[in-house]
């Protein structure tokens, strides 16, 4: 083959040489929550669903303390900023979560959805929504709030 056929063959398709789109790799990795206290939250967090810290921040002159947690591969970054408020100190009256723009929740698949919400209702956590079946999403679910009232779905893929 001559170097003008291999040119004249790239040309007629391009997209033969292409490289590879990086979103491919695209996976889920972190979360990043504000909270009011990174303490409370991050006993939490280990407490009610099993994650374990590893590494901790204090940043005084930025008025920062983090946390970050991760259960399997899967990581939480807690972030408490001196002088912030929730939303609830903005609109007093907010009686739902959902709103609010902005990030609404964060969920997990999970295997055994009952025998998760039997645990979490044992250990007092609140639920914002009671287990549920979405059959045109073939999905169990149910939600529940964090102490700062951010809000973590649960899910189970339904058979058939």
């Amino acid at each position: 083959m001559t170097l003008a056929f291999l040119l004249a063959l790239l040309v007629s398709n391009p997209g033969a040489a292409s490289a590879p789109d990086p979103l491919d790799s695209l996976r889920p990795y972190l979360i990043g929550i504000g909270v009011a206290n990174v303490e409370t939250s991050a006993n939490w967090y280990e407490e009610m669903l099993g994650f374990k810290t590893f590494r901790r921040m204090d940043l005084p002159d930025h008025g920062l303390k983090i946390a970050f947690l991760e259960r399997g591969s899967f990581r939480l970054e807690l972030v408490e900023k001196k002088g912030a408020a929730s939303l609830r100190h903005y609109a007093p009256g907010l009686k739902d979560e959902m709103m609010v723009h902005g990030l609404k929740k964060y969920a997990f698949l999970i295997h055994d959805l009952d025998v998760a919400a039997t645990k979490l209702k044992a250990k007092k956590v609140r639920f914002v929504v009671e287990p549920f079946d979405d059959q045109a999403m073939k999905l169990r679910s149910f939600i529940v709030a964090d102490p700062d009232g951010n809000l973590i779905q649960f899910m189970q893929e339904l058979g058939g």
